[in-house]
C-alpha cells in the first residue's frame, strides 16, 4: 500500500515550508548587509529548493490531493535531489508551455499581471522559451557554487586551493548575492500569493475580486520586490550576474 502525507499535513507542510524560507533569506540579507557574499549566496540558493518543495506541496493543495512518501522523497533524497530542486521551475514551466499554456492562455495571463501592476512577464511563447533555455543553463550550476560558498577546495588544473570567494570580485559577488536573494524572496510572496486568487476563471474576476487582490498585503511585497529587481536591471547588475554564473565551471 503506498503511503502518503495527508491532505492537513500537506497544508501544515506549505505553510512550514515558507518558513523556512523566510529564515533563510532573512539569514542571507543579514550576510549580505555585512559583506558576507558567499554566505548570503549559499542560502539563498538553499531557499530555492525549499521554494521547489513548497511548490509541490501547492499543487497537490490546488488539486486536494495526498502527498505520497515517494514523491516527497524524490525530490528530498539522493544524488539528484539537489538539481531537480533547482530545476524545478524551468522544467514545470516548460511542460505548461508544451503541453497546457496556449496563447490565450499566455494572452490571459499578461492581461491579469496588468491589471495587478505587475510587468507583462509572459510577453510571448518565444521569449518564453529563451527564459527556461537560460535558466536551464544557469541553474545546475547553482549547486556546484552553493558547495564553493561553503567548502574548501583543491584545484587540481591549477594546483592551488580554492574557494568561491577567490573566485570573483566583490563588486560580481554582491551582484550575485543582491540578485538571487531579491528574486527568491520575490518568487516565494509570489508563491503564497497565488491561494488569494479568486477559485474561478480570469475572466470571471469582478471589480470587487480585482480590488481585494491589489490591497492585499502580500500584493504590496510583491510590487516592493519587482522595483527592486528593475533597479538592478537599470543598474546592469543582471548582465552581471548571468555572465557570472553561464561561465562558472568552464
Amino acid at each position: 500500500m503506498t503511503k502518503k502525507i495527508p491532505k492537513s499535513r500537506v497544508k501544515e507542510g506549505f505553510t512550514q515550508c515558507h518558513s523556512v524560507i523566510k529564515r533563510l533569506l532573512n539569514d542571507a540579507e543579514l550576510n549580505l548587509k555585512n559583506g558576507r557574499y558567499s554566505s548570503s549566496i549559499a542560502l539563498s540558493i538553499l531557499a530555492i529548493e525549499e521554494l521547489a518543495k513548497s511548490d509541490l506541496l501547492r499543487s497537490k493543495i490546488i488539486r486536494d490531493e495526498e502527498l505520497t512518501y515517494e514523491e516527497w522523497d524524490k525530490l528530498t533524497f539522493g544524488k539528484k535531489a539537489h538539481l531537480l530542486k533547482l530545476n524545478w521551475y524551468p522544467t514545470k514551466r516548460k511542460e505548461k508551455l508544451l503541453n497546457r499554456w496556449s496563447d490565450l492562455d499566455i494572452q490571459a495571463l499578461n492581461e491579469a499581471n496588468k491589471k495587478l501592476g505587475f510587468p507583462n512577464n509572459f510577453a510571448n511563447r518565444d521569449s518564453l522559451f529563451k527564459e527556461i533555455e537560460l535558466s536551464e543553463k544557469v541553474n545546475p550550476k547553482l549547486n556546484q557554487i552553493k558547495q564553493d560558498c561553503f567548502y574548501l577546495k583543491w584545484d587540481k588544473k591549477n594546483s592551488n586551493w580554492t574557494t568561491f570567494e577567490k573566485k570573483f570580485s566583490d563588486k560580481v559577488k554582491k551582484a550575485i548575492a543582491t540578485w538571487l536573494v531579491t528574486i527568491v524572496r520575490h518568487d516565494s510572496l509570489l508563491q503564497q500569493y497565488f491561494f488569494e486568487y479568486p477559485k474561478k476563471p480570469v475572466k470571471d474576476w469582478t471589480d470587487e475580486d480585482w480590488c481585494r487582490l491589489t490591497r492585499s498585503k502580500l500584493h504590496k511585497q510583491i510590487m516592493e520586490m519587482q522595483k527592486k529587481i528593475i533597479r538592478e536591471r537599470k543598474k546592469g547588475n543582471i548582465d552581471l550576474v548571468l555572465q557570472a554564473l553561464k561561465g562558472y565551471g568552464n
